[in-house]
């Protein structure tokens, strides 16, 4: 029987691309582990682990896949084959025996099974002090080969991004427009856009030189597809929805603030504009927002109710719904409008797409 190995990197920070440093050492780790015929221990659930496993499907590396513990969106076991692409054979799930109440606890008998489960251990970016480091140590001291020919530093906590409004950067143009329109405004994801596979996301990620999913590529796919795929995302009842605002980009552009609870902003500069008459005739209607301290009939409408808020009003986003995904297939580019951040990316957009494009800011 082969020899097991496991590639251990601490969690780093969204957002890398194929050149950051641990991405690169570990596309060099996996070769090593293929090159010498060794099956690679991985699991999924975390970027770190997952682009060892999508790896290992590309390269068509003997796995064994460490299932994390189960949630309410936890993949069957076909769906995780299908998602990374994993061969019909070479490939073996193991349940792992979960201790603990917190998701924190599981996830780290997770990480034990998978070192005690291997033969050899190859640090890459692993952080002095923490819990992957632990576990690297006492196996150490058990005697398990480590090969610390990929070790890197561990990326740095990823900045918050900031976006800077200056009023006279708001280009004049934005209060110009020739029509009103409902705008959905979109930013970068954490990892795959909606309904990716996520070998496709990560084969994306390892050709890059920076990250692939930005909100500019976002705005391109959604202008290429004609496609709003409703999301679940901070939607009452998980009901998957297209979010739109009424407001102005002028008035919009305010509201694009860090959010530190999610590690994202509100939005970016980046959106496509329904022309508001014809946003209504497609069936995208506005928010009905209610107090949570008062009775409200708001049950016939789960998609598009919404609270009005506590710490934040959200009146103030103007925000109008649809349900489901919403194709654009059948709108001629003079009901649309696209929307980001630069000049040169405007002129890239409406070249592209033949959609009329505005810039907020201006260089």
């Amino acid at each position: 029987m082969a020899e097991r190995a496991a590639i251990l990197v601490s969690r780093q920070p969204l957002r890398p691309s194929g050149v950051t440093p641990w991405v690169r050492t570990v596309v060099s780790a996996v070769d090593w582990v293929k090159n010498r015929h060794l099956t690679l221990c991985s699991s999924i659930g975390m970027q770190t682990w997952e682009l060892v496993t999508a790896l290992a499907s590309m390269h068509r590396v003997p796995l064994r896949l460490y299932l994390p513990p189960k949630s309410p969106h936890s993949l069957s076991r076909s769906e995780i084959s299908r998602q990374f692409a994993l061969p019909n054979e070479g490939v073996e799930f193991v349940d792992v025996e979960y201790g603990g109440d917190s998701k924190e606890e599981q996830l780290a008998c997770r990480d034990q099974a998978v070192v005690a489960d291997a033969d050899i251990l190859i640090p890459i970016a692993v952080r002095s002090g923490g819990h992957m480091d632990s576990l690297l140590q006492a196996a150490s001291r058990e005697g398990k080969q480590v090969i610390s020919d990929f070790l890197v530093h561990p990326t740095r906590d990823a900045e918050t991004v900031a976006l800077h409004v200056e009023a006279e950067r708001i280009n004049p143009e934005v209060d110009l427009l020739p029509r009103r329109y409902l705008i959905h405004w979109t930013r970068t994801p954490h990892g795959a856009w909606p309904r990716e596979l996520h070998i496709d996301y990560y084969r994306a990620l390892i050709q890059s030189t920076r990250f692939p999913r930005s909100a500019y590529e976002t705005i391109r796919r959604i202008a290429g597809s004609r496609l709003l795929i409703g999301s679940p995302r901070h939607m009452p009842s998980n009901f998957p929805t297209v979010a739109f605002s009424a407001l102005t980009p002028r008035d919009l552009i305010p509201l694009m603030k860090w959010r530190a609870r999610y590690a994202e902003l509100s939005f970016e500069p980046y959106g496509i504009g329904i022309r508001e008459d014809i946003a209504t005739e497609l069936g995208i209607l506005p928010v009905i927002y209610y107090d949570t301290t008062k009775p409200a009939e708001y049950e016939k409408w789960p998609w598009r109710c919404q609270s009005i808020g506590t710490k934040t009003d959200w009146r103030q986003e103007a925000e109008s719904r649809y349900p489901g995904d919403l194709s654009l297939a059948s709108l001629g580019p003079e009901a649309l409008r696209l929307f980001c951040h630069t000049q040169a990316e405007a002129e890239k957009l409406s070249t592209e797409f033949g959609i009329p494009t505005t810039n907020l800011f201006l260089t």
